[in-house]
């Protein structure tokens, strides 16, 4: 055992380990319980507001279940929009309906042009003409 090799990352481990220790047991039980109901505080509870401009302050608590609860919000109300959008599209009717509405307007705008387009030529050859 003298002889093995150890690795940089295990006598790191093995240093952590031993410095716990001697903090541990250099602190008193009751220190420790408040050490660890402070942090957990800090955690659960929102900090005090520096004055009445400021937002409402939030918890780390909170905004970790805000982010949790958002995405998986979002995930679902994706997941809505892409079947809705998926049943649509194999509707034919909805299709169809789609179409005879956007008709009007993709017509208009293409024989609007062919019309400019045409009456323009037809003034260019008048004033060529004369």
């Amino acid at each position: 055992m003298e002889n093995e090799v150890v690795k940089f990352e295990d006598v790191g481990s093995l240093l952590k380990d031993r410095v716990r220790q001697v903090i541990a047991t250099s602190i008193p039980d009751e220190q420790i319980e408040k050490l660890v109901k402070d942090q957990i505080g800090q955690y659960f509870n929102k900090p005090a507001k520096r004055n009445h401009y400021d937002p409402e302050p939030t918890s780390p608590f909170e905004v970790l279940l805000k982010n949790i609860v958002s995405s998986h919000i979002e995930k679902i109300a994706k997941e809505l929009i892409l079947q809705s959008i998926n049943k649509k599209l194999c509707d034919d009717t909805y299709l169809e309906k789609m179409i005879v509405e956007i008709t009007p307007s993709v017509m208009q705008s293409v024989f609007a042009s062919m019309i400019s387009f045409s009456i323009n030529n037809l003034k260019n050859n008048i004033h060529q003409q004369y």
